[in-house]
């Protein structure tokens, strides 16, 4: 089944979302200074507005592949609750206490969930992506490079100083290193992260809410995902660490090219190339 669409970011999700980041640019800029906030969030934006129209452009308007979900409020009864576990299994883990079991179980929830309801391949997005797509994330992957590196050598230094650890150059000692920090993204972060957000969440979302909605709502439960660890391990006070769920600028890209190309390999590689910031 196909469903026919322009865009799925309607006019009023453009105000939310613009809400979101100047709402998050005047907390950080009253809570620690001018360069942090246009660091964070008018760069953030210059980014979102150009990965969106980048890959309209590229991807065009055609139909969207819906796919049927088999048991849709049980499975998103599931998810959701998958997720307040997750929450929990973070937080007991930046205070110390080792329940990594709590992210295999939320993260292998979509894999049960395909195998017993026998679920295709499509649905599961193992399916590999037009040429238009990946040409899509080539131009997401350069406009990131681009926006940081120009950022960086135009702006001063943010006032928030990058905690211990958020840097993953600090850890870069040679090749091996590289493909070390590239090994354990892919395994702990892009492929459970995207199958639990984008694949199994989002999909599930979009029968209960309009598409362009399903994406947001999906962005920002991938950004909470990471309010413990501002918390707990980074230290960021409250005010702080609850502006750092507004700029959900990683996920909404990752929820536009789930629903335009369903492809999970797709949705990897742009994790590892875009989601980190270059310069910023």
């Amino acid at each position: 089944m196909m469903r026919a669409t322009a865009t799925p970011f309607t006019k009023n999700i453009s105000i939310t979302l613009g809400l979101f980041y100047v709402t998050g640019f005047v907390i950080v800029l009253f809570a620690i200074g001018p360069w942090e906030a246009v660091r964070q969030f008018a760069a953030e934006g210059v980014i979102l507005a150009l990965w969106l129209w980048s890959a309209h452009k590229l991807l065009g308007d055609a139909p969207i592949e819906v796919i049927p979900i088999k048991r849709p409020a049980l499975e998103l009864g599931l998810g959701l609750g998958s997720f307040l576990l997750l929450f929990i299994g973070a937080a007991g883990r930046y205070l110390g206490i080792k329940w990594l079991s709590f992210f295999i179980v939320v993260f292998l929830l979509p894999v049960v969930v395909f195998v017993a309801l026998r679920y295709d391949r499509r649905a599961v997005g193992l399916i590999n992506a037009s040429r238009r797509a990946w040409l899509a994330v080539l131009a997401i992957v350069v406009i990131n490079i681009a926006v940081g590196i120009v950022a960086g050598q135009l702006l001063p230094p943010g006032e928030l100083p990058t905690p211990p650890g958020a840097d993953l150059a600090e850890g870069i000692r040679g090749p091996l290193d590289v493909l070390l920090i590239l090994g354990q993204l892919v395994l702990v972060a892009a492929i459970p992260e995207e199958l639990f957000f984008r694949v199994y969440l989002q999909t599930r979302l979009e029968r209960y809410l309009p598409l362009g909605w399903a994406i947001v709502a999906q962005a920002l439960l991938f950004n909470a995902a990471h309010f413990p660890q501002h918390v707990i391990r980074f230290g960021y006070s409250w005010p702080l660490a609850l502006a750092g769920l507004l700029p959900i600028t990683n996920g909404l890209i990752g929820g536009y090219l789930w629903l335009r190309t369903r492809s999970f390999p797709l949705l990897v590689v742009l994790h590892l190339f875009a989601y980190p910031r270059f310069g910023l």
